[in-house]
C-alpha cells in the first residue's frame, strides 16, 4: 500500500485490523475463548478481496514499469496493446517473446513482488508454454523460469485454451460434463416433464456457457442433442424430430428448392447466392442437396397447441405420446406378456382409442372445437 501511495494513517488502520483479529471455538453451540491470529489475514476476511486487489495492482504497475525501462520484447500478438500480463482473481498469465532477456524481466518482477508482499507463486500449479523458433532455447528458458513446461490446450475456468482452432477432442470436457449430469439423474424416478426441466435448466446452461466463448460446431450440438434425447426418452417411445418448421433457414431452403425445380436456364447472381449454403469450393455437396429434396412430413395441427405454456408439461407429454400412439398401454406392452384386456372394464383391448374415445375430447379443454382431432396422428 505504501508503494501505491496510500497515507500512512490509512495503512496503520488496516494493519491494526489485520493484526488484532482473534478467533473463538464453538463447542456444543457455545463459543469459548479467543485465539489471537498470527498468520495474517484469516480465510473469509471481508478485507481480503480488497487487499488482494491492492497487491495485484502493485504488481501490474511494477511489471509495466520494468517492461518500459528495459529492452523487453512483447509477445508478437501483444505488442500492439503493450500487454505483459492478464490477471483474474488469483490466476496470473505473463506474456513475452521467448528470448532469455524478456523472460528474465518477468522473473525479476516476480522476485521483487515476492519480497515486498510475501506472496509467492506455487511452482506445482505454474507452467511455462513455449512455441515458435524459441523452442531451440527451451532448456535455458525452463531453467530460468523454474517452472515445468506445459502443453496446449489446457483447461481454464472449465474451458480449453489453445493456440489453434478448437477440434472435436477439445470439446470432450463438455461431453463429459453433460454425461456426468445425465448419469446422476435416474430416469426411472423422473417424469418426462421433470427430465425436460433438467435438460432446459442445467444442460442448456452448460452448453450456453461454451457458446459464449466458442462457435460450437454442428457435430458438438448433434452429440449433445443425442445425449439429451436418450436421457429424455430412454426406451425410445417416439422419434425425436429437429425443430425445422417456421425457421428462417427452412424458408431459404424452400426458396432454393423452388428455383431448382423450375430448372431455370439462367443462373443469375441471386441464384448463386442462394446456392452458396450447398456448395464447397465451387462444387455441390450431395448430402445437402439430398436433404433439400427429400420428402418431409407436414406438421400436424395439434403439435403447436399441446406445447403451449398454459398446459402443464406432464399433460403435454401424455397427450403427445397418445397422439403418436406411444403410450405404454397394454397393447403396446404385449411383447412383455402383459394381458391386453382393459384394466377398467376388462372387456376390450386397452389401447389409445379405447382409453381416450372421441367423446372424451369434448371435456379436454375444448380440443374438439379447435379441430385438433385424435385421428390426425
Amino acid at each position: 500500500m505504501a508503494g501505491l501511495g496510500f497515507p500512512s494513517r490509512f495503512i496503520s488502520l488496516v494493519m491494526e485490523c489485520v493484526c488484532s483479529a482473534s478467533s473463538s471455538i464453538m463447542v456444543n453451540g457455545d463459543s469459548h475463548g479467543f485465539l489471537p491470529s498470527k498468520r495474517g489475514l484469516r480465510q473469509g476476511d471481508p478485507m481480503a478481496p480488497t487487499l488482494f486487489l491492492f497487491c495485484i495492482e502493485y504488481f501490474s504497475r511494477l511489471l509495466n514499469k520494468k517492461a518500459k525501462e528495459g529492452s523487453f520484447n512483447y509477445h508478437k500478438d501483444c505488442a500492439g496493446l503493450g500487454i505483459t500480463h492478464l490477471a483474474f482473481a488469483d490466476d496470473l498469465m505473463l506474456f513475452s517473446r521467448g528470448d532469455l532477456h524478456s523472460v528474465q524481466v518477468l522473473m525479476d518482477a516476480l522476485d521483487h513482488f515476492s519480497r515486498v508482499s510475501g506472496l509467492t507463486l506455487n511452482p506445482t500449479k505454474s507452467n511455462i508454454f513455449l512455441a515458435g523458433k524459441y523452442r531451440d532455447s527451451s532448456h535455458a528458458l525452463l531453467a530460468l523460469a523454474s517452472f515445468p513446461r506445459g502443453q496446449l490446450p489446457v483447461r481454464y475456468l472449465g474451458l480449453p485454451l489453445a493456440s489453434q482452432r478448437i477440434s472435436e477432442k477439445d470439446f470432450s470436457p463438455l461431453f463429459k460434463t453433460v454425461e456426468g449430469y445425465l448419469s446422476k439423474w435416474s430416469t426411472l424416478k423422473l417424469s418426462y416433464a421433470g427430465r425436460l426441466e433438467l435438460v432446459r435448466a442445467v444442460i442448456q446452461g452448460v452448453q450456453s456457457f461454451w457458446l459464449q466463448v466458442f462457435p460450437v460446431q454442428k457435430y458438438v450440438l448433434d452429440r449433445i442433442t443425442s445425449l439429451c434425447r436418450n436421457f429424455l426418452w430412454g426406451s425410445k417411445l417416439a422419434k425425436w424430430q429437429p425443430k425445422k418448421r417456421n425457421s428462417v433457414l427452412l424458408k431459404r431452403l424452400a426458396h432454393v428448392r423452388e428455383l431448382l425445380v423450375q430448372k431455370l436456364a439462367n443462373c443469375n447472381s441471386n441464384m448463386d447466392m442462394a446456392m452458396q449454403p450447398y456448395c464447397s469450393a465451387g462444387f455441390l455437396i450431395p448430402r445437402k442437396i439430398y436433404d433439400l429434396f427429400r420428402a418431409k412430413a407436414n406438421p400436424k395441427p395439434w403439435m403447436a397447441f399441446i406445447w403451449q405454456s398454459f398446459i402443464p408439461p406432464k399433460c403435454s407429454f401424455t397427450i403427445w405420446l397418445a397422439l403418436r400412439r406411444r403410450l405404454p398401454t397394454k397393447t403396446n406392452l404385449e411383447f412383455l406378456g402383459v394381458p391386453m384386456e382393459c384394466t377398467f372394464c376388462a372387456q376390450e383391448l386397452e389401447d389409445v382409442d379405447h382409453l381416450f374415445p372421441a367423446r372424451f375430447l369434448k371435456t379436454f379443454g375444448g380440443l374438439s372445437k379447435t379441430g385438433y382431432g385424435w385421428k390426425g396422428s
